[in-house]
């Protein structure tokens, strides 16, 4: 049995488990979804037809997908591999985010000055 994310449209996040072993991708195995797309080790599986966006963010690419998005990780032989939610933490916590040296706030007691004092 293998496992892959389902990524709800709301930012949900479960494990759903297939109910066949190691085995080579097949759309056809996949009723529920029209359409995918691969991005190196991974397939996005989607449907054309919904109108809601969803508000995941997937750190491969910035392609937005509308509705619930089935996540699976493939080897290089188009072979499903089991990818779980502790496996999408360790990838997205790897992720380096810039820091921001703007300073905001929302005090009022700030006062907006020239920069280049001109």
């Amino acid at each position: 049995m293998r496992v892959g994310l389902l990524l709800k449209r709301n930012g949900e996040i479960s494990q759903i488990n297939f109910d066949f072993c190691r085995d080579k991708f097949d759309i056809n195995r996949f009723p529920e979804y029209n359409n995918f797309k691969t991005y190196n080790n991974y397939i996005v599986l989607y449907n054309d037809n919904s109108e809601e966006v969803n508000i995941t963010t997937l750190p491969f690419t910035e392609d937005k997908f509308n509705g619930d998005i089935l996540l699976v990780k493939i080897d290089k032989n188009m072979n499903i591999v089991n990818f779980n939610i502790e496996s999408y933490v360790k990838i997205l916590s790897k992720i380096y985010i810039e820091e921001n040296d703007m300073c905001y706030s929302s005090d009022e007691d700030i006062i907006d000055t020239n920069l280049f004092g001109l």
